[in-house]
């Protein structure tokens, strides 16, 4: 089984390529975001959240407000957060990959936006950085929701620069131009590595 790993920064187009993914081969993805929203519905994590501060969860569910608030008022509270999440994403992980050996995958894609921020390349046969143009990614920034901007100010500074990113990947893929485009690369990319 060979593990592809998929990262780069905010709004380079990440989604895109994972839906692409799955549309063009139905290859198994595990999304570290999606995993991380489902995280918050857990009771167990819940109660942990709880215990950082009670009004994080109120009748069963995470207020996205008061989580936000949390996290930008001290940087630090972002390292608390991970160390509840990232734990149980590790094993959401190990289950995923567990399951695709068993269904004797050959392929599948692991997408961890801070995959190399956080050191975890050795989980993956090879890297994909997805990748755009700056001033497309500011403009994608820019539509996406105005209310959580500091928030995601603060994770940028988390993410390391593209260009460095870029040096450490296998792949590149470029999402500045269009779909199309992207289907391309990413039927170049297969067909290296299935060689």
């Amino acid at each position: 089984m060979i593990i592809i790993g998929i990262t780069g920064s905010m709004a380079m187009g990440k989604s895109t390529l994972v839906q692409l993914l799955k549309k063009q081969g139905n290859f198994p993805v595990m999304e570290a975001d999606a995993e991380i929203k489902r995280l918050y519905a857990m009771p167990h994590v819940q109660q942990q959240l709880i215990l950082l501060r009670p009004n994080l969860v109120k009748d069963q569910i995470v207020q996205r407000g008061n989580l936000m608030s949390f996290i930008l008022e001290n940087p630090y509270h972002l390292l608390h957060l991970e160390s509840i999440l990232y734990p149980e994403l590790a094993k959401v992980r190990q289950k995923f990959l567990q399951k695709c050996q068993t269904l004797q995958m050959k392929l599948v894609f692991l997408d961890i936006p801070l995959l190399i921020e956080k050191q975890m390349q050795h989980l993956c046969d090879y890297i994909i950085v997805v990748n755009c143009p700056q001033w497309l990614q500011q403009k994608r920034l820019e539509e996406r929701d105005q209310k959580s901007q500091k928030l995601r100010e603060l994770l940028m500074q988390q993410q390391m620069p593209s260009l460095q990113k870029m040096k450490q990947a296998d792949f590149v893929v470029q999402t500045g131009l269009n779909k199309r485009y992207i289907v391309q690369q990413l039927q170049t990319i297969l067909r290296k590595i299935n060689e």
